[in-house]
């Protein structure tokens, strides 16, 4: 299925007790752009009631997230009187849409301050994670009939100069959100990992260098939700047993499908912790590289595992000292392999779904696809 939705320009507010267009959501079908034969209708209209001065205003849009029958768009509304230097006038909102029952809930969502619009991920239709702005994870889950959203449990991240969030630019790789919908009807069907069995992946691009944090999904399963009230989580409780670090280079291409990601990396051997990092060369290749973080197939490959494996490997993910002299992220292991086939680096993508990796790239006026 894809999900278009189609912004509007600037709403002029006489009313502010009035509802007022915010955007259309259309349902289609991927394999032919016809519209959804599971929906309750091809449109839906997104509103939004002002709670401002009379003026001109716009909403300024995440992109839609598919999670199951539920569509979540984060937004937040602009003051655009100057149109050059549109100002923030409000916190962050959340439209909730049910595309197959054909309806759509809208709540306040966090304060502007929160988290970027574009930092958020949908674990199931009854939960958000939204990466915070100030060094925090967020959990919500979406209560009573009308699925307001309640902030349940903050989880922090460590509070050290390279990981902070108000420097440095964010990507989340995370696990497609299209719970019980195969991609290719050659998958298995309604093929979906649970939350143990899943990470996510948050890359950091800084001046000073970059990093990933692979974190592992479990600590936002239902056991976690222990409490009605809100629970503040800090790193040394939950950090050292669910997140790795690695050191990164930009150019290095993600794609993660449940407790794998794939990583394009210049050297054609598993990588050793410590190791220099060079960057992929526009005109050079590169090798792509799978890691697997899922204990209980780690558990079962102990037996065969040869640590001079140049292709498949135990590895351990390095520990690190902060500044106070302390152990923040844990030795935890995973599965390392590698596909020798070099690709070229120009123009190239990695796809990886269930046990399928796609790689793209372009040449002039061709592109290649190959399938491993």
């Amino acid at each position: 299925m894809v999900v278009c939705s189609e912004h509007h320009h600037d709403v002029t507010v006489t009313d502010a007790k009035q509802d007022y267009h915010v955007c259309w959501v259309e349902f289609r079908l991927a394999s032919s752009q016809c519209p959804h034969p599971s929906a309750a209708c091809t449109f839906l209209e997104c509103k939004h009631t002002f709670d401002t001065l009379p003026g001109y205003y716009r909403a300024a849009l995440s992109p839609p997230a598919i999670c199951g029958d539920r569509v979540f768009i984060l937004y937040y509304i602009e003051n655009t009187a100057d149109d050059c230097h549109p100002e923030p006038v409000s916190g962050i909102f959340i439209q909730v849409i049910n595309w197959r029952k054909g309806y759509v809930n809208r709540h306040f969502l966090c304060q502007l301050r929160i988290c970027e619009i574009d930092l958020f991920y949908p674990v199931d239709e009854q939960k958000l994670v939204i990466i915070g702005s100030e060094g925090s994870i967020y959990l919500y889950t979406l209560q009573g009939l009308n699925g307001s959203p309640q902030c349940r449990i903050i989880y922090h991240l460590p509070k050290i100069l390279h990981l902070s969030l108000y420097d440095s630019e964010i990507i989340f790789h995370r696990h497609p959100s299209l719970h019980g919908k195969a991609a290719h009807p050659g998958l298995m069907p309604s093929y979906v990992p649970s939350l143990e069995s899943q990470i996510m992946v948050l890359e950091f691009l800084l001046k000073a260098g970059t990093y990933i944090l692979v974190i592992d999904m479990a600590i936002f399963s239902d056991m976690a939700l222990r409490s009605d009230m809100l629970v503040d989580i800090p790193w040394s409780d939950w950090g050292p047993q669910y997140a790795c670090y690695f050191p990164h280079h930009e150019s290095y291409h993600i794609s993660v499908f449940g407790s794998k990601m794939a990583y394009a990396l210049p050297q054609d051997h598993i990588r050793d912790p410590g190791q220099t990092l060079e960057g992929l060369s526009s005109e050079g290749y590169f090798y792509v590289h799978i890691w697997d973080f899922n204990k209980r197939v780690i558990a079962r490959s102990e037996s065969v595992n040869d640590p001079d494996s140049p292709d498949l490997r135990i590895c351990k993910s390095g520990e690190m000292i902060d500044s106070f002299g302390e152990d923040i992220f844990s030795n935890r292991a995973y599965i390392a392999t590698v596909c020798r086939t070099p690709f070229p680096t120009a123009g190239s993508r990695i796809f990886l779904e269930q046990d399928r990796l796609t790689v793209t790239w372009v040449r002039v006026l061709r592109l290649n696809t190959v399938t491993v």
